[in-house]
């Protein structure tokens, strides 16, 4: 698991007030770039497999989802992270 992730999870785990500036950060960050910066953004985290299909349609149908999912801000995300992290998979 990449780190940054790891962090999320850290986060999440401790509440919603330490993950809201990070899961903000990123939505930003992440609405702000292209396809090609996204790449470039997660590559040092990836393996050569996670890189390779961020070249290919579905890294692309990937992005624009995600694109899509942060646009009206991170909340959407944060409920994802928090839900992860709770007791039996749910919050």
């Amino acid at each position: 698991m990449a780190e940054q992730v790891a962090q999320l999870h850290r986060l999440a785990a401790a509440g919603p007030d330490g993950l809201q500036p990070a899961m903000g950060q990123l939505a930003e960050t992440l609405t702000a770039t292209s396809l090609a910066g996204f790449v470039e953004l997660v590559s040092p985290t990836l393996s050569p497999p996670d890189r390779a299909i961020l070249t290919t349609d579905a890294g692309a149908h990937l992005f624009a989802n995600l694109r899509e999912g942060l646009a009206p801000g991170p909340e959407g995300a944060i409920e994802d992270e928090l839900a992860m992290v709770a007791p039996g998979g749910s919050s």
